[in-house]
């Protein structure tokens, strides 16, 4: 077992970042909850139809046309990261998920660290 030294000079730096459906700030998220703003959104059966959701699964009464969306997530391809000269994990990390996940990462250390990038 390791001693560990501790003092009272000892930190932690925090910082916080996110991305949620009509927040993509963490003040803007608490600011949402203050104000009780719906985030999710109801989608028509003409823009189901434009993203290549069968007319029968648009009959069905269990099907829910409503969803949470990210709206300032880019997706980009392997072969565009690749074209941009990006490393091969850059290509298979690059899923919308992945770029979000990405940008609130470098916006928690920004704001642990105070720097502005």
């Amino acid at each position: 077992m390791t001693d560990q030294v501790t003092s009272d000079l000892d930190i932690a730096v925090i910082g916080m970042a996110c991305r949620f459906p009509g927040a993509s700030s963490v003040e803007a998220f608490w600011q949402n909850l203050r104000d009780g703003v719906e985030s999710v959104s109801v989608f028509s059966d003409e823009e189901l139809r434009a993203q290549g959701v069968s007319a029968e699964t648009l009959a069905d009464p269990a099907y829910v046309k409503a969803g949470a969306v990210l709206s300032d997530v880019e997706s980009r391809s392997t072969v565009s990261s690749w074209r941009r000269g990006g490393r091969p994990w850059n290509g298979r990390a690059t899923t919308p998920s992945g770029t979000a996940a990405r940008s609130a990462s470098s916006e928690a250390r920004a704001g642990a660290t105070g720097s502005s990038s």
